[in-house]
């Protein structure tokens, strides 16, 4: 009984130290996003509605791959297509809630279709 006591307190400081995290790492965080390209309108997780330039003109794209261009640059990345609907994400991992909403932010969105 005694030995096994020994070995119990023999072992217990390498079973506790085996638990130690030594490098903590970071896990991915994505914000998503998508565009249905029939009907010209953005789902961004704060906000959804027709995406419009600096004039408040909605944007319509004549073709998918303007599209992905347009939110390529941007660093969006096609996840994949549903009918005509399109979905992106986008890698936020370390980036701060604020910079995340400016990053968003960007995108003007109105809920009424102007040509």
């Amino acid at each position: 009984m005694k030995k096994l006591i020994l070995l119990f307190a023999i072992l217990l400081p390498c079973l506790v130290f085996a638990q130690e995290i030594k490098e903590e790492q970071k896990s991915k965080s994505f914000e998503y996003m998508c565009f249905s390209f029939s009907a010209s309108r953005l789902h961004l997780s704060i906000n959804e509605g027709y995406l419009t330039n600096e004039d408040r003109k909605t944007i319509i794209f004549t073709n998918p791959a303007l599209m992905m261009s347009y939110f390529g640059k941007d660093g969006w990345e096609l996840v994949t297509v549903d009918s005509s609907v399109y979905f992106f994400k986008k890698d936020v991992t370390g980036w701060p809630d604020e910079k995340i909403k400016e990053f968003l932010g960007k995108y003007n969105i109105t809920n009424k279709l102007r040509y």
